[in-house]
């Protein structure tokens, strides 16, 4: 039987548990995406996405605001499209489309944390040795709301990554106080990676380091252009 060399859909899912100071939640989605090949050598695309999530909010309550314990389940949906080539990519996306659930707190008091957001992000790949793949890759990504509130120097958020092979490094700043580091490290098919954030004037000790792990395997089969060694 023979495989084909690109298929135009992906389909993912995911679960997540998110805690913060005020709440819960705790939700699950699946993501359903069509790829457009652009060329013949399958390395310029363009990506249209849907992501369908439900998410369960667990809110304990706050007895100094004679607020009652909540808990509240909701869906939402995210929506992105995204151009990349092996080179360069750029792309827009729109979170928690359907926004915040009706909450009977008039007071504000408490909002369901699922803000609508709107995402733009671009990059490119600067090849500074083909015999030993070290790539730089300088990114940018703008976040903000469907009011464009806040302010302007607030949504521009760059980073940096370096390629050396089959691994990765780099800075990402979300948060001007704050510095950050990820890793990630390629075998085979299976990715592993990960993701730390720290203040910069507070120890460790009296502000806790947000540090994230994760794991992915590429289960194509494919042997175009999108699967060369060198490619991420």
């Amino acid at each position: 039987m023979s495989v084909p060399e690109f298929t135009n859909f992906g389909a993912g899912g995911f679960i997540f548990n998110d805690k913060n100071d005020t709440s819960r939640n705790i939700g699950a989605g699946v993501t359903g995406s069509y790829h457009l090949q652009l060329d013949k050598k399958a390395l310029s695309f363009l990506s249209f996405g849907v992501t369908v999530k439900a998410i369960y909010n667990d809110f304990p309550g706050n007895t100094d605001l004679s607020k009652p314990a909540e808990k509240t389940f909701f869906p939402n949906v995210d929506a992105g499209i995204y151009y990349y080539t092996s080179s360069y990519y750029a792309g827009i996306s729109a979170t928690n489309l359907l926004g915040n659930p009706n909450d009977p707190d008039s007071l504000g008091y408490y909002t369901i944390p699922a803000s609508r957001q709107i995402f733009f992000n671009a990059g490119y790949k600067f090849v500074l040795s083909r015999t030993w793949n070290i790539l730089l890759e300088p990114f940018l990504i703008v976040n903000t709301d469907f009011e464009f509130s806040g302010e302007v120097t607030d949504w521009f958020k760059p980073g940096l990554k370096v390629y050396a092979g089959n691994f990765c490094a780099g800075t990402y700043f979300n948060d001007f106080n704050k510095i950050s580091f990820l890793f990630q490290y390629r075998y085979n098919k299976v990715y592993v990676g990960s993701y730390f954030e720290m203040f910069y004037n507070e120890p460790f000790y009296k502000q806790p380091i947000l540090a994230e792990l994760v794991f992915g395997i590429n289960l194509s089969a494919v042997r175009s252009g999108l699967s060369r060694h060198n490619h991420w």
